[in-house]
């Protein structure tokens, strides 16, 4: 059973989602267009999103010229001068106006093959975060849904069950700017030395940019037009999970958060986490409401029915908390 993970940690994990979106140069610019097509994704699992083998970096030279000789690329003097530093400051210019992303990011072994994807929304104005995350390839899976906020100088983050219109939320520290930072936006330079290069992506040529962290995680960025298009992180090695390589394809960037940054309050249940805690394979949560009455929420990993949720004076309200269970 994982209504713990659920309830409880839908948050970071929407957290981590975004901060992998943007190590790799997510940002702004206008719709692009489609430009994906099937990789090589180790099995029956077909998704429209490149497989990192069919990424071939050609070296120097302009996409026009299909690239040069060389595969490392021309070095950019300055991070200040690079196309990514241009967009990064081009959407923190627009925080009025807002941002609308769609995008998927997809993991590969190191043997290159697919193990798994999520399809995301993104919307941001300059104090709001709406991000909805689905997995790749599926029609019925209930997407996870989170927005970020700033209430009283205090950054919540809030896991929405939209069809059942109840909101838990969860505080966060802080700073002036703090939820463009988060989403990749600042305006700091990267400590790396970033290289200008052309990359075929099913063969059709990019204008690119590379870089490699201290860690030995490479970083390439290919652009369509001032934005970008595809994205891959490739780890010096697998990571925990056995996933080697990211690769993202944008398909929409737009100025305009579609109305998704209107925070919803309005007509939802909210709840806010007071406390969790796990033991073995029990965890607990305890939820206030906004008249301040608590609710504890007992999960029993593994049990059949193991989930049980009372109010402050032991009464057992599980009923209530259908949308818990239903995850929607």
């Amino acid at each position: 059973m994982r209504l713990y993970k659920k309830a409880a940690a839908v948050l970071l994990a929407a957290a981590m989602a975004v901060s992998m979106m943007t190590a790799c140069g997510g940002g702004g610019g206008s719709t692009g267009g489609n430009g994906g097509g099937s990789g090589n994704n180790g099995g029956s699992t077909s998704v429209a999103v490149p497989a990192p083998d069919k990424f071939e970096n050609v070296g120097t030279g302009s996409e026009s010229e299909g690239g040069g000789s060389g595969t490392l690329g021309t070095p950019i003097a300055s991070f200040s001068g690079s196309q990514y530093a241009a967009f990064v400051q081009n959407v923190k210019n627009h925080q009025s106006t807002g941002l609308y992303m769609e995008y998927t990011t997809v993991e590969y072994d190191a043997n290159k093959a697919y193990k798994s994807g999520i399809n995301y929304i993104l919307a941001a104005d300059r104090n709001d975060i709406y991000l909805k995350m689905r997995s790749v390839g599926s029609t019925s899976s209930v997407p996870s849904v989170v927005f970020g906020t700033v209430e009283n100088n205090t950054e919540w983050l809030y896991a929405l069950y939209e069809k059942s219109k109840v909101a838990v939320g969860e505080q966060g520290a802080y700073n002036e700017g703090q939820l463009w930072d988060d989403i990749g936006f600042s305006a700091d330079a990267l400590p790396y030395q970033m290289y200008k290069t052309v990359v075929k992506v099913n063969g059709q040529p990019y204008d690119a940019e590379t870089f490699t962290d201290s860690y030995g995680t490479k970083y390439t960025i290919c652009y369509q037009g001032s934005m970008p298009k595809y994205t891959m992180i490739e780890y010096a090695h697998p990571d925990s999970d056995g996933v080697q390589y990211y690769v993202t394809e944008y398909k929409t960037i737009q100025y305009t958060t579609n109305g998704l940054c209107q925070w919803p309050k309005d007509g939802y249940k909210v709840y806010k986490y007071v406390s969790t805690s796990q033991s073995g394979n029990t965890a607990t949560i305890v939820l206030a409401d906004e008249a301040g009455k608590q609710y504890t929420i007992t999960v029993v990993e593994g049990v059949p029915n193991g989930l049980t949720v009372k109010d402050g004076n032991g009464n057992v309200v599980t009923d209530q908390f259908k949308w818990l269970m239903q995850g929607e």
